[in-house]
């Protein structure tokens, strides 16, 4: 025979053995549709060992033809075809995953890890001797009423849901490449085409290669080889993507330009990390146990920096909130800012990693119940930061005070020099800084004369008692018409009124309210009102009074004639 008559029998025995396998999944797929695989929403019938064994079968085996038609379709050049077919292929295998127990699985890579197992198991079962279903019905050993059945010969375990469904155990599932490696040797006893799981664990992309991989297969055969469960290109590949991803975060934290934006470096680190995972997973196709690692790894680097952008965000957005809202010139803002700011984004970078560690199977709520049974415990430890922090936030929502207010705080004087998580500076009269702690500081009494809206002017003018009635009337009447006639006295309250007579003089006390909220100002005005009103009194010729005191020495007369008496007699 010669040579290119061998070449035209190959591709005549390829077309009816391609032939002969679509056949066989059309009948199967006509076959199912009026119980199995009828609708794309229909599960899996797992309702019996032979039930979950016979929809597993079917399900890969329609799964595997439209595999073989997308590669079909890219040797015609038909790439959006094949895309279409092997979207097809891995819904029914995700349909077939629905027989496993993947509850020892993780979210990260939980679909691809499913798909790989269907394909374990596939192989695996193509190469084990299934059980003549009648003699066990016979017998009564699959009636679907135990709790566990397990594959003859084999360690292939099934077992009873607690909602009545018999799936491969997680067990099973999880020792799917070992009984992968020790079967893969042997034919297969039921189907002639090549090993699904070796070409799906050397080739790139998920299930259809992509375009690119080409020239992957030009390659010496070596490269195709499996070692550790990858080939030999696939380990090359994957060095290389590495070596770039570690170039890429150094580069991120090393660039100068980039100090100076502190929310661009966690955000293209992140992205950096969401490239590996992509090339490795979706293009590379690592597969196995180690792609697993990858994904653990990639998710705990990448969360922690997802988790810091949210904190800068948080911190940025309830900032620009509070400070929109408090436009006006209150500087205690700028230190209760602060401490909103860190709680927010705090509180929301905490959400988001507590999310991402959820996705890494870490018992989140687990955890948060176990907090929540010590919860006394740590309360009673960090009471006095917990009070300082409610305190802070006390202080900011009712504005007692704010950044360079000054007050008088208990036995304490001086100017707010600044308002932090834990505790109040103020700077006092001699200059010396006093610290207290915001749980004490709201238990205080705090006079906070920064804050009010005008100050009052209020002082005794002490006459001579030598004053008469005539000018002291004339005294008073003149100081009412000027605090009323005054540009900067508020109209209400005016109080000008002789209030006592005095150890030494008559006491006319003026009170009167200054517009003026500035302690520099009021002062100025009250030297000003001092000083008219202290010429209004020497204009009615009065004076005014100091401290004196007089002593009257008198003896009584029959005292003294007595006194006079005894003197005479001596």
């Amino acid at each position: 025979m010669t040579t290119s008559s061998r070449i035209w029998l190959r591709a005549l025995i390829t077309t009816a053995l391609m032939l002969l396998i679509n056949f066989s999944a059309v009948a199967g797929t006509n076959s199912t549709s009026s119980g199995l695989i009828d609708f794309p929403l229909t599960p899996a019938k797992t309702g019996s060992p032979q039930e979950t064994l016979t929809s597993f079968n079917s399900l890969v085996q329609q799964a595997n033809a439209q595999l073989l038609l997308a590669r079909k379709s890219v040797n015609q050049f038909n790439r959006q075809q094949a895309s279409v077919q092997a979207e097809k292929a891995e819904l029914l295998f995700l349909k077939a995953a629905d027989c496993f127990d993947l509850s020892y699985l993780s979210s990260t890579g939980k679909s691809e890890r499913a798909i790989e197992a269907v394909i374990l198991m596939k192989e695996v079962l193509a190469r084990t001797p299934l059980p003549d279903w009648k003699t066990l019905q016979t017998e009564n050993s699959v009636t679907g009423e135990e709790t566990s059945w397990r594959l003859p010969n084999t360690s292939i375990e099934l077992l009873r849901m607690p909602d009545g469904r018999f799936l491969f155990s997680s067990q099973t599932v999880s020792r799917l490449e070992y009984y992968y490696t020790a079967v893969k040797h042997l034919p297969p006893l039921r189907e002639s085409s090549q090993d699904l799981y070796a070409y799906y664990a050397a080739s790139a992309g998920s299930l259809l290669p992509p375009y690119w991989f080409k020239w992957i297969e030009a390659l010496p055969g070596s490269y195709m080889t499996l070692h550790a469960g990858q080939a030999v290109w696939q380990w090359v590949a994957l060095a290389v993507v590495t070596l770039f991803l570690s170039l890429g975060i150094w580069a991120t934290y090393r660039a100068p330009l980039l100090k100076i934006l502190p929310l661009i470096r966690p955000i293209l680190a992140a992205a950096l990390i969401q490239g590996f995972l992509y090339l490795t997973n979706d293009q590379i196709n690592i597969s196995g146990m180690l792609m697993l690692r990858l994904h653990q790894a990639g998710e705990l680097a990448f969360w922690p920096l997802l988790a810091q952008i949210a904190y800068i965000l948080g911190s940025r957005l309830s900032q620009w909130v509070l400070v929109a809202a408090h436009s006006s010139n209150e500087g205690g803002n700028i230190s209760l800012v602060a401490i909103a700011k860190t709680l927010f984004g705090a509180l929301l970078a905490t959400l988001v990693l507590g999310f991402g560690l959820s996705r890494l199977g870490v018992p989140v709520y687990g955890i948060i119940t176990g907090l929540s049974l010590g919860g006394m415990a740590i309360a009673l430890a960090i009471r006095p930061t917990i009070e300082n922090l409610i305190g802070g936030a006390i202080l900011y929502f009712d504005k007692t005070i704010l950044l360079g207010d000054y007050c008088s705080i208990g036995q304490y004087s001086g100017t707010v020099e600044s308002i932090g998580v834990r505790s109040t500076r103020i700077r006092a009269l001699n200059r010396t800084i006093i610290t207290v702690t915001n749980a004490d500081l709201v238990k205080m009494k705090i006079t906070n004369y920064s804050q009010r809206d005008m100050y009052q002017f209020r002082t005794k003018f002490c006459l001579r008692f030598e004053t008469t009635q005539r000018q002291l009337k004339l005294i008073i009447d003149d100081f009412r018409h000027y605090i009323a006639s005054h540009p900067r006295t508020v109209d209400s309250p005016q109080r000008v009124h002789l209030v006592e007579y005095g150890e030494y003089s008559l006491n006319i006390e003026v009170v009167a309210y200054l517009n003026t909220r500035s302690l520099d100002e009021f002062l100025d005005l009250q030297e000003i009102l001092l000083m008219e009103l202290g010429e209004i009194v020497k204009q009615h010729g009065a004076q005014l009074a100091l401290p004196s005191s007089t002593s009257y020495l008198a003896m009584d007369s029959d005292e003294l004639s007595t006194d006079f008496t005894s003197l005479e007699n001596n």
